[in-house]
């Protein structure tokens, strides 16, 4: 039986780590061959910081974003590779279309924030110079509006999304002049809230209040995802426009309606105005149910997209692609359902 219902999961900030990247690039050519692309458009030393660090600079958002697109669109290249059985050849973006591997054909592509980027470079909406290019000035304008305006996030944990929205809400009520929203929704009762220090202190101690079991500051101090982060979205609107956009080889499912579109307008306007909306994780996660998607390859560092795929669904078979031998079980179980 032929693989329908497969889909193409990428993740976000927050996952990155020293070292990410750097086993596939020395055992996969293909892997290797998008990194070096990459470097090179991205004037060096992406490599060194995903390989060596130190941390402390990869953790930086204008280094963070463009080393977790290219891991991730590296590790997709291995699971291409391994699937073709080394035969591949073309310009990378040939890797990801028209030389896809029937196994490897998704039904549906998300991105978690900026993986939402690596979704549409791996289906075609933007070539892959010009997505890390975009990848680059988004990190940029993220880094730069979140020194202007200094803030925080913190995640809150054993609470559903209506009950940390009026955490947020209360907040505001309880420090005039602060501000505070949910950011991420990840999971049905996993939120991450942003804004500036006072207003998550204020709204941490709200979700306690309203049955929180746990508040967790991160170790981030912009508010990404809020209003602190429209002049980014302003900023990202020239080099938005100027953009060759096509329609995705497959549906898109975007961050800011967990609907899936194809249409290049929609998805222009998406890419200013995603960095300020909420990431409607567990919208796609359940939309992507819905549609009968019961296979998922995450395609990046770690495994924390297809972790919310599991625990909404213990049936459905997802698989991780950060290292050799995760491309290895993966292309394994997609080749196997295809008998």
């Amino acid at each position: 039986m032929g693989l329908q219902r497969l889909a193409w999961l990428f993740p976000g900030q927050g996952t990155q780590a020293v070292g990410m990247g750097q086993a596939l690039y020395e055992r996969s050519p293909a892997a290797r061959s998008i990194m070096d692309v990459a470097d090179a458009a991205l004037g060096g030393d992406l490599l060194r910081r995903c390989f060596t660090g130190p941390a402390d600079e990869l953790r930086l958002t204008l280094h963070t974003q463009p080393a977790i697109v290219v891991v991730s669109l590296a590790s997709l290249a291995a699971c291409v590779e391994a699937l073709a059985e080394g035969d591949l050849t073309g310009a990378p973006e040939e890797w990801f279309g028209a030389h896809l591997p029937r196994e490897l054909e998704p039904a549906y592509v998300a991105g978690h924030s900026v993986g939402e980027l690596a979704a549409l470079i791996a289906t075609g909406a933007l070539s892959l110079v010009d997505g890390l290019r975009l990848v680059q000035a988004r990190a940029q304008a993220m880094q730069e509006a979140g020194a202007a305006r200094p803030g925080t996030m913190a995640a809150v944990l054993g609470l559903p999304f209506v009950e940390v929205a009026a955490a947020c809400a209360a907040a505001l009520d309880e420090v005039p002049g602060s501000y505070v929203t949910v950011a991420t929704h990840n999971e049905p009762t996993q939120a991450v809230i942003a804004g500036d220090p006072a207003g998550v202190a204020a709204a941490g101690a709200a979700a306690r209040q309203r049955g929180a079991r746990r508040v967790v500051r991160l170790a981030v101090r912009a508010a990404f995802h809020s209003a602190a982060m429209r002049p980014a979205a302003a900023a990202l609107a020239a080099p938005v426009a100027a953009l060759a956009i096509r329609p995705p080889r497959a549906p898109v499912v975007l961050n800011t309606s967990a609907r899936p579109t194809r249409d290049p307008d929609v998805i222009r306007t998406a890419l200013t105005t995603q960095v300020r909306q909420r990431v409607r994780w567990a919208d796609t996660v359940s939309y992507l149910l819905a549609q009968d998607v019961t296979l998922f390859l995450e395609c990046g560092p770690g495994q924390v997209l297809t972790n919310t795929v599991r625990r909404r669904n213990a049936t459905a078979e997802t698989w991780a692609a950060a290292a050799p031998e995760e491309v290895a079980t993966a292309t394994a179980g997609l080749r196997a359902h295809w008998g």
